[in-house]
């Protein structure tokens, strides 16, 4: 039996018929600025797949955006948020755009630690945008993506020989693939691996 990381791919299985209704897509982009800090670009686009009434647009095509709304948040390797700009281009009512007014309370927190409960503080409930948090909540994840990558050198082949790293990487023991008892850090950590009692 092969190792879980060279299973065959597990696709969806066949929907029943159907048709579609709503169409969100979110997009991150990292960048890594001259000055040493972190750019994330942030997207989140809603549509329908027919003609929808909005009470300020009135009749929208099918396609055209209810939400279009970006967010630029800057960082630095340490994950300390230095700015949050957010930009509403599409939303249902004037009065949105106030959404991201508090986002500049968000400067000075950090997306590794209590990243939630500053969102929460900064943009809960009334105080913001409840789509702005969502897109700001992933930033966590992406950030440490990108830094991680970074630190990792994971440009360069060298990079996957990681039987000789002596610092415990972060990400060890905080998903499915990389349980500390599991087959992924057995085969390619074997340093951090702790066997279980069936090993």
């Amino acid at each position: 039996m092969p190792p879980p990381d060279e299973k065959d791919a597990m696709p969806l299985p066949a929907p029943v018929a159907r048709k579609e209704n709503h169409l969100r897509t979110l997009s991150y982009q990292v960048f890594e600025r001259t000055d040493g800090l972190w750019d994330i670009d942030a997207t989140i686009r809603d549509s329908k797949s027919y003609p929808y009434f909005d009470h300020v647009r009135g009749r929208m095509a099918p396609g055209d955006y209810i939400h279009n709304i970006a967010v630029r948040l800057t960082f630095d390797e340490g994950f300390g948020v230095h700015a949050v700009v957010p930009s509403f281009d599409d939303v249902p009512y004037l009065f949105c755009q106030g959404g991201g007014d508090n986002a500049h309370r968000l400067v000075g927190a950090n997306l590794m630690t209590g990243w939630r409960r500053s969102l929460s503080e900064a943009l809960g409930d009334t105080g913001g945008c409840t789509h702005l948090r969502e897109m700001l909540q992933n930033c966590a994840t992406v950030a440490f993506q990108a830094i991680s990558a970074a630190r990792e050198d994971r440009s360069q082949a060298r990079s996957l020989d990681t039987h000789e790293i002596e610092a415990r990487p972060p990400y060890i023991g905080r998903c499915h693939a990389m349980a500390e008892d599991g087959p992924v850090i057995a085969r390619y950590f074997p340093q951090f691996h702790i066997p279980t009692g069936d090993d």
